[in-house]
């Protein structure tokens, strides 16, 4: 950090591949979400909510990776309604939890 302060230890939060969103919120205080964050690796197309599943982890894709969010209908068609990359997240934060 060009305060002096160290970068976080938790290499989710490492600058090289970090997610934009994730990035800005630990300039203040590199160390602030380090307890609550950890890397995870998903395979292409693991599904990581359902629908009406209860939410409890946000996602900030890193360096790389985007999300698609999908809705199936009733009649089974699905379409993709957005996708998040670098610079965003998905889940907790973005559906209050549902």
């Amino acid at each position: 950090m060009k305060d002096g302060r160290r970068s976080p230890t938790n290499s989710a939060l490492s600058p090289g591949g970090a997610n934009r969103l994730l990035r800005f919120m630990v300039r203040c205080d590199p160390h602030a979400l380090e307890p609550f964050v950890e890397g995870t690796s998903v395979e292409k197309g693991e599904v990581l909510y359902d629908s009406g599943d209860d939410v409890g982890h946000t996602y900030f894709p890193s360096k790389g990776t985007v999300v698609s969010h999908v809705v199936i209908s009733r009649d089974g068609t699905s379409m993709q309604t957005a996708t998040v990359g670098v610079e965003g997240a998905i889940g907790g934060i973005v559906s209050a939890g549902h």
